[in-house]
């Protein structure tokens, strides 16, 4: 029979102590959320109730025409009200909103310092406008041109216009 030897035990290791690692918070996996307190004094301040049922109103008249409507935060770029809203595009609507703005006001020879509202017709028959509210909201509307007259547009925004303005102040 073999003889099977017993392992020997090594030495004790001693282990140097660690020192001590500053704490750090984590670093967030992903960018910080849009600040969710000024988004809410933006919707405490207006009549949402009043605000949905203007879009709702704007919704009737095209008859079918709109595909999306939205208030946007100047601030933020999110939609605060909106029917059939699109994140993506209300942000990219409020960059371009400011954009178009700056290249207006940084201009010597600009024949206008500003804008109020701008149209944009894409070659799929949508129409986008965008229409500034008041220091903190914009107004994006996407219309297909095919269902919707776009005279009756011009007709209904300046008609829907002052009310949703008064409702986004809480009046």
């Amino acid at each position: 029979m073999p003889v099977i030897e017993k392992p020997q035990r090594a030495a004790p290791v001693t282990v140097p102590p660690l020192p001590p690692l500053p704490i750090t918070p984590p670093t967030p996996a992903y960018a910080a959320a849009p600040n969710v307190a000024a988004r809410d004094k933006e919707l405490s301040d207006m009549d949402l109730k009043v605000v949905k049922a203007i879009l709702e109103e704007l919704d009737d008249h095209l008859m079918g025409g709109l595909i999306s409507v939205d208030i946007i935060s100047k601030a933020s770029g999110m939609s605060l009200a909106g029917i059939n809203s699109a994140p993506k595009a209300c942000a990219m609507f409020n960059r371009l909103s400011e954009q178009l703005h700056n290249a207006l006001t940084r201009s010597e020879d600009a024949l206008a310092k500003g804008i109020n509202k701008f149209i944009i017709e894409g070659d799929n028959g949508l129409l986008i406008f965008v229409i500034e509210l008041d220091e903190r909201h914009r107004w994006a509307i996407l219309v297909d041109g095919v269902k919707a007259q776009l005279g009756w547009v011009f007709v209904i925004i300046p008609e829907l216009q002052p009310r949703l303005i008064a409702a986004l102040k809480g009046r």
